[in-house]
C-alpha cells in the first residue's frame, strides 16, 4: 500500500492512443504489416498455441481486441505465436469466474474480463465501478492509464498469478427495459434488474430502489425474453453484441456506472519468456487495449440509432434525466465501499479509492468560501471551438465555476475572435489584461515577442510524449515560465499542440528529396523556416485561419501541424497525403494576465493553480489520445494516404539540418540573448 502512496503524490497521466482494424473469426492467421517493427531483435520465439477467453461474444470488441493483440504478436515472432478465441466464456462452460480461475490455473493462457467479474476474487476491484465516477472517457482513460490502474495491476500481479498486459474498456453501463422509461431514481422503484455480480453495483442498484439479481450473462436475454427480469444494464456494444434490444423496448443512456476490461496473461507463461519476448508482448497487449476502446466506444451513436429505427427502442438521454435524485441516493456510497473492504480486511481500501476520487482533471474541492469576485475572464486561442486547446479552456472554466460556487466564469473565443484571427494580436492582448484575460497560444507564435521560446521546437528533440512531458514539467519548463513572467504573463501549465506532421496535396513524403521545392505553409517562427529551408521546401508563413482556402485553391501545397489542429480545420479534405514523422514539436502556454493573478489573495491563486494545470493534464491527454482515430476516419472518409515514420528515411531529414541548434544560438546571440546555449542544453542534454 505504501506505492499506492506514492502514487497518489505522484499522478501520471500514461497515453490512450486508439487504433482501427479487424480480424477473423477463426484463430488469428497473422498477417504482416508494414507500419510495425520487424521481430529480428527480439529473440526466437517457439511455436505456441495461446487460449483467449472473455464473456462478451465472438462479436464483441472484446474478441476483436483479442484478434489485434493476435495480429501484432504474429507478426513480430514471425507467426510462431498464434491465438485461439474461446468468446462467451465457453471453456468453463459460460461461468464468468471460473474463466478467470483458468487464467490463473494457465489451462488459459488470456483473457479479457471485467473488473466486476474479478471483484469475485477481490472486492476491491469494484472500485472502478462506483456510481459517477466517470463522467468520460476521457476522464476514465486517464484513471486507467494512471496511478488507479497501476495500483489495480499491482494487486492483480502480486496475488492471483496474472500479469496485466493492459486495461480495456466495457464502457459505461447503460440500463434497458421492457416496463417504461426511466428518467429519475422514481422510475427505478420495483424493476426487476439483473445485474452484473458485484457487491457494489447490487448496493448502488438497491439504493436506486430496483429488485436486482445476478445471473451469469450467457442466461439473460432468456430471463428477459421470458419476464423473468424487466431489465439490464450494461455498456451498448454488449448489450448489442447480445441482442438484447430485440426484448427491451426502452434504453437509459447515462454515465452512473463504468466497467473495465483486465487484459492478463497468465503470471508463468509470462515469466517463461525472455525480456526481450515480454517486451514484444506487453508492447502487443497495450495496442490491442488502445485499439479495443476505440471500437468499443465508437459505435454508440450508430447502435442507438439503430436500435430506435429497426427495434422501436424509446432512448432516454443523460441529459434529459433527473441525475441529481440518482446521485442523492447514493451519496455516502464512497464511504459505505471503503467500510466494506476495510470489514474484508483491505486496510488500503481509503487509499485505493482516493487515488480514482482525488486526483481527477474533472474534480476539484470547493473553494466558494474564499470570498470570490463576481467576475467573468475571456479565454483566447488560436484553433477552432472544435479543437483541444478549446476544450482545455473549456475544462478550465468549469472547474473555476466549480470551485468558486459560480462567482468566476470563463468565456471561450476560438480562432482568435477577439483579435480578428490574428494570433500574434491574441497574446498581445492578454499581456495587456483586456479584452483577454487568458489564454492557450502557441510557443511558435510566442516567438514572435521572444525568439527564445523557439527552442522548444528544435527538430528530433523529443523521444516520446514521455520525454517531453519531463522537460516541460521540469527544469526546462520552469525557465519558459521564467521568460513568460517578463512578459507580464503568469503560466499555469504547458499544454501540448503535440508533434507537427506533414499534409500535402503532390505525392508521399518518406525522404528529404522529397520534400524539394514543395510550397508548404509554415507556422511563423524562424527557426521552422530554416529547417524547412535545409530540407528543400519552399516555405511561407501565413495565419492558420487562412490556410485552408490557400490549400483549397493551391497558393500552398501543404502544411505541418499535430493532426487534432489540422482536423479541427478540415483540412484533411483538401490534402490526400500525411508523413507521420514526428520531427517537431510544440507546446501551448496557459497564461493568465499577471495583473489579474496579483489581483488575487494566495489562496485564490492556488486555486487558480490546480485548475490551470488540471485543465493543462487534460487537454495534453485528449490531444494525444485522438491520432489513430483521426488516422482511420482519415483515411476512411477522405482517401488520404498515411506515410508512418518507420517507413521514411529520418535519417535524411536528420542531417539536412544538422548543425541548427548551433545555428538557433547563433540567432539568438545576434538578437542580444545571451543565454541561448543554456536554454538549448535544458531541451537536449
Amino acid at each position: 500500500m505504501k506505492k499506492f502512496l506514492a502514487l497518489l503524490l505522484a499522478l501520471t497521466m500514461a497515453l490512450a492512443l486508439v487504433a482501427c482494424g479487424g480480424g477473423d473469426d477463426a484463430a488469428s492467421d497473422t498477417t504482416a504489416d508494414s507500419g510495425d517493427d520487424a521481430a529480428a531483435s527480439t529473440g526466437e520465439f517457439e511455436e505456441m498455441t495461446w487460449k483467449f477467453a472473455c464473456s462478451a461474444t465472438e462479436t464483441s470488441p472484446w474478441v476483436d481486441g483479442a484478434k489485434e493483440f493476435a495480429r501484432i504478436v504474429g507478426e513480430k515472432t514471425g507467426g510462431a505465436i498464434t491465438v485461439q478465441y474461446y468468446p462467451a466464456d465457453q471453456l468453463t462452460a459460460g461461468n464468468q469466474t471460473d474463466g478467470i480461475q483458468a487464467l490463473m490455473d494457465g489451462t488459459t493462457e488470456l483473457s479479457m474480463h471485467s473488473n466486476l467479474i474479478w471483484s469475485s476474487f477481490d472486492q476491491r476491484f469494484n472500485v472502478v465501478s462506483l456510481p459517477f465516477l466517470f463522467s468520460s472517457t476521457e476522464e476514465a482513460d486517464a484513471a486507467l492509464d494512471g496511478a488507479g490502474g497501476e495500483a489495480l495491476g499491482e494487486i492483480l500481479e502480486s496475488t492471483y498469478n496474472v500479469h496485466l498486459l493492459g486495461i480495456a474498456e466495457n464502457g459505461f453501463r447503460h440500463i434497458t427495459n421492457s416496463k417504461h422509461a426511466i428518467a429519475s431514481k422514481a422510475d427505478m422503484n420495483g424493476l426487476k434488474m439483473r445485474v452484473a455480480g458485484s457487491q457494489l453495483l447490487n448496493r448502488s442498484y438497491e439504493l436506486w430502489g430496483a429488485d436486482y439479481t445476478n445471473a451469469n450473462w450467457s442466461e439473460v436475454f432468456t430471463a428477459l425474453q421470458t419476464g423473468t427480469y424487466d431489465g439490464q444494464e450494461n455498456p451498448l456494444p454488449t448489450a448489442d453484441a447480445a441482442s438484447i434490444q430485440e426484448v427491451q423496448s426502452y434504453l437509459t443512456y447515462w454515465t452512473g456506472a463504468y466497467d473495465c476490461l483486465f487484459f492478463c496473461i497468465n503470471e508463468d507463461i509470462y515469466n517463461s519468456l525472455t525480456p526481450q519476448q515480454q517486451e514484444v508482448v506487453d508492447e502487443a497487449g497495450q495496442k490491442a487495449v488502445e485499439y479495443e476502446r476505440y471500437i468499443n466506444r465508437s459505435g454508440d451513436d450508430e447502435i442507438k440509432e439503430r436500435w430506435a429505427s429497426q427495434n422501436g427502442v424509446t432512448i432516454t438521454e443523460k441529459e434529459d434525466m433527473d441525475i441529481d435524485s440518482f446521485k442523492e441516493a447514493v451519496d455516502g456510497i464512497d464511504d459505505w465501499f471503503v467500510n466494506e473492504l476495510k470489514s474484508q480486511g483491505y486496510d488500503d481500501a481509503q487509499d485505493l479509492v482516493d487515488l480514482f476520487t482525488k486526483d481527477s482533471f474533472n474534480t476539484v474541492e470547493d473553494y466558494s468560501d474564499l470570498d470570490w469576485p463576481e467576475t467573468t475572464w475571456n479565454f483566447a486561442c488560436s484553433t477552432t471551438e472544435t479543437s483541444t486547446w478549446a476544450d482545455g479552456g473549456r475544462k478550465f472554466g468549469e472547474l473555476m465555476e466549480k470551485a468558486t460556487g459560480g462567482k468566476v466564469k470563463v468565456n471561450i473565443y476560438a480562432a482568435d475572435q477577439l483579435t480578428n484571427g490574428n494570433q500574434s494580436e491574441g497574446i498581445q492582448a492578454l499581456m495587456n489584461g483586456d479584452p483577454v484575460q487568458i489564454s492557450m497560444h502557441s510557443n511558435l507564435i510566442y516567438s514572435a515577442f521572444d525568439p527564445r521560446f523557439n527552442v522548444v521546437s528544435l527538430p528530433f528533440v523529443y523521444d516520446s510524449y514521455d520525454d517531453a512531458d519531463a522537460k516541460f514539467d521540469g527544469e526546462a519548463g520552469e525557465k519558459l515560465k521564467e521568460i513568460l513572467g517578463e512578459y507580464g504573463l503568469h503560466c499555469m501549465g504547458i499544454a501540448e499542440n503535440g508533434f507537427r506532421e506533414i499534409t500535402n496535396s503532390k505525392h508521399e513524403i518518406k525522404s528529404v528529396d522529397d520534400m524539394k521545392n514543395l510550397k508548404v505553409r509554415v507556422a511563423g517562427s524562424n527557426l521552422l523556416m530554416e529547417c524547412y529551408k535545409r530540407w528543400g521546401a519552399d516555405a511561407t508563413n501565413m495565419n492558420w485561419s487562412e490556410t485552408y482556402t490557400a490549400l483549397q485553391q493551391n497558393t500552398v501545397e501543404g502544411e505541418e501541424n499535430p493532426l487534432p489542429a489540422i482536423d479541427a480545420a478540415s483540412v484533411q479534405e483538401v490534402q490526400p497525403y500525411c508523413s507521420m514523422w514526428d520531427a517537431i514539436y510544440d507546446c501551448l502556454f496557459f497564461c493568465i494576465n499577471q495583473d489579474i493573478y496579483d489581483g488575487l489573495t494566495p489562496e485564490q491563486q492556488a486555486v487558480v493553480d490546480e485548475c490551470g494545470q488540471k485543465a493543462v493534464e487534460y487537454e495534453r491527454y485528449i490531444n494525444r489520445s485522438s491520432d489513430n482515430e483521426i488516422k482511420e476516419r482519415w483515411e476512411s472518409k477522405n482517401g488520404v494516404t498515411f506515410t508512418e515514420k518507420a517507413d521514411m528515411d529520418i535519417d535524411s531529414f536528420k542531417e539536412a539540418v544538422d548543425g541548427v541548434d548551433e545555428w538557433f544560438v547563433n540567432e539568438l546571440k545576434s538578437q542580444g540573448y545571451e543565454d541561448g546555449q543554456d536554454l538549448v542544453d535544458l531541451f537536449t542534454k
